[in-house]
């Protein structure tokens, strides 16, 4: 038994140092990582100058498939509570290096457009994006919109899980299919989430 998830995207999870990984509320059990996965993720962690210990695989058959707004954090109660801690921590301009996470995706196959939109609150340098000028996303927040490529390596460090939301958009133009292979160090048990449960117990 185990509770189903309903997904509009094919998945498995990869690893030889994890039992499992949380995803959509529920827990997804690791398969054994293939040879080809283990020299993957060893040239992965080589460029991101990173340890991950699996790899979440992802596969858009389909344009119409795609990501909601999301990060690639853990644990959903714990990460709201720590991330508006985290913003008012920048505010202040104190230390956040607490919160910091290391994720690296990789995409393959058809190009897809990808969005990040910033959280509520979030200080963004001089008030206003660098680069090009940010679109309007759905909930009304600047976001900001790229096209990923076949062999294309995304890297996120920093407070960057815990301010932004990422997304793969929906299109009619896909002729094969999108495959994201997310890289993560799961078993890294965060500090923001051992603070967190701590603010819990001082409030209570």
């Amino acid at each position: 038994g185990g509770k189903a998830v309903k997904c509009n995207r094919s998945f498995a999870f990869f690893s030889n140092t994890v039992p499992d990984c949380r995803f959509m509320n529920s827990y997804l059990a690791a398969k054994p990582m293939v040879p080809l996965l283990d020299q993957l993720i060893a040239s992965v962690n080589t460029a991101c100058n990173a340890q991950y210990t699996g790899v979440f695989i992802s596969v858009f058959h389909t344009g119409l498939q795609y990501l909601e707004p999301h990060n690639d954090l853990d644990e959903g109660h714990a990460r709201r509570n720590a991330s508006q801690d985290l913003q008012d921590d920048i505010l202040a301009n104190r230390d956040v290096s607490y919160a910091h996470t290391d994720v690296a995706k990789l995409t393959l196959g058809s190009q897809r457009q990808y969005k990040v939109s910033p959280l509520d609150r979030v200080p963004l340098q001089g008030g206003e994006w660098s680069g090009k000028q940010p679109a309007s996303s759905r909930s009304g927040k600047p976001s900001y919109a790229f096209t990923v490529a076949n062999n294309k390596l995304i890297h996120m460090t920093g407070c960057f899980q815990h301010l932004f939301k990422q997304e793969l958009t929906q299109t009619y133009l896909q002729p094969e299919p999108h495959i994201i292979l997310t890289f993560k160090n799961f078993n890294q048990v965060s500090s923001v989430r051992t603070r967190t449960f701590k603010l819990y117990r001082d409030w209570e």
